[in-house]
């Protein structure tokens, strides 16, 4: 039943299923049963998919707790238990955890000569998404590549196991630029999803999506509006408007949208998804990136203070609900006091952008973009609003590391 709810992208119901399992579970076999655990990992990735991350954090470390006090975490049931533990704790942000834990189970798979199974291969297929966030892309391709060709060649193109790991394979394509590759496999894997589970399932929907995106990476924007527009038929009358996984697609088809020049129609998508009613701090990712998508679509239009607008907006979520180190605050940060300087409005810049400095120097040190584009708009605030001591300090400071580096 869950797997099917699954096929339907309901995850409310499938948090609804789970929770119910893992209580009876719990009652009838004990709260450190692989079965109970099992139903609480379905649980976790549930509440992920529903944007109620600190709950299912706080769920995934009782099962952890409950987990180590299994007498036998080696047995074939304790295998695929520490798989999917791995697989949310890699989204949860874990991911040295993890890759850790992954790359012990896949040993256990080998040192029993069971590496051929389809145990084996989920778990080499969910090493490969770990390698693959870890930043090691040749070791993410060769393990997505193994599952992949290996399960084709036992399990047949079919499979769900293979299709996912093809998937991961086309995810590995894109972070090293062979998108033309990617949009192969997902155009396959979308044709075989749409025979065997039909049109509407939401993995056939998820395939269709990605191919879109790579075909207007490949400029070959009708045929992505085409696919994007079939997904979002499917979205919105089965989730509505404002779910997240309508937004996304929405976002997909802002961008076909700009790549060919429809600027007002890619607005008018970005202002429904930055103002939807299902959003909170929990989507503040997704919400400093499209305000910050919609103001590039105003500069775009001609229209600089409707997009200062925007990115005041991207700024506001990102200082409110994102960590000061965050990559994406910065950015937003930066965004904002570049429009700002733009707009002669200098008075604000300083008090933006003095506290980031810092996190700037941390995230490229002196010469990384990130701090180059903060002291020279700061600088130039300063000597715009005449605070020439502020402006000679940073001076100092720049020719300083400038003379260290030369040095080292």
């Amino acid at each position: 039943m869950i797997e099917l709810l699954r096929l339907q992208g309901n995850a409310v119901e499938i948090e609804q299923l789970a929770r119910s399992r893992a209580e009876v579970l719990s009652r009838r076999a004990g709260i450190d049963h692989p079965r109970t655990l099992s139903a609480e990992l379905i649980l976790c990735g549930a509440l992920f998919d529903l944007g109620r991350r600190d709950e299912g954090v706080r769920l995934l470390d009782e099962v952890r707790a409950n987990f180590a006090r299994i007498p036998d975490p080696d047995e074939p049931n304790c295998l695929e238990l520490r798989r999917n533990m791995a697989e949310i704790l890699g989204r949860s942000g874990r991911g040295e955890e993890a890759l850790s834990m992954l790359e012990d189970v896949r040993a256990k798979y080998v040192a029993t000569g069971t590496v051929d199974s389809t145990d084996a291969l989920r778990t080499t297929t969910s090493l490969a998404t770990a390698l693959l966030r870890s930043g090691d892309y040749p070791e993410a391709e060769r393990m997505a590549r193994e599952a992949a060709q290996d399960g084709e060649a036992r399990l047949g193109r079919e499979n769900r196991t293979v299709i996912a790991a093809w998937h991961v394979l086309a995810e590995v394509f894109e972070k090293t630029r062979k998108i033309k590759e990617a949009a192969e496999i997902y155009a396959t894997n979308a044709a075989i999803q749409r025979r065997v589970l039909g049109p509407d399932q939401d993995d056939t929907l998820s395939s269709t999506q990605l191919l879109a995106r790579d075909l207007a990476v490949m400029h070959r924007t009708a045929e992505a509006e085409f696919a994007i527009r079939e997904v979002l038929r499917v979205r919105y009358a089965k989730f509505g408007a404002d779910h997240p996984r309508t937004l996304h697609a929405r976002e997909i088809l802002a961008n076909i949208l700009r790549a060919s020049g429809r600027n007002e129609e890619a607005e008018i998508e970005l202002c429904a998804i930055t103002t939807a009613r299902d959003l909170d701090d929990t989507d503040a990712q997704n919400l400093v990136n499209w305000n910050t998508e919609l103001a590039g679509t105003r500069l775009a239009l001609g229209r600089h203070l409707d997009a200062l607008d925007a990115f005041h907006a991207a700024f506001a979520i990102a200082l409110r609900a994102l960590p000061l180190e965050s990559s994406t605050r910065l950015d937003a940060t930066l965004n904002f006091a570049s429009q700002l300087h733009h707009a002669g409005q200098h008075a604000y810049v300083p008090d933006i952008l003095e506290p980031i400095q810092d996190a700037c120097l941390a995230s490229g040190g002196p010469s990384g973009p990130r701090a180059k584009a903060c002291r020279m708009f700061l600088l130039d605030a300063y000597q715009k609003l005449g605070r020439e001591a502020d402006a000679a300090t940073l001076r100092e400071h720049m020719t300083s590391e400038a003379t260290g580096s030369k040095g080292q």
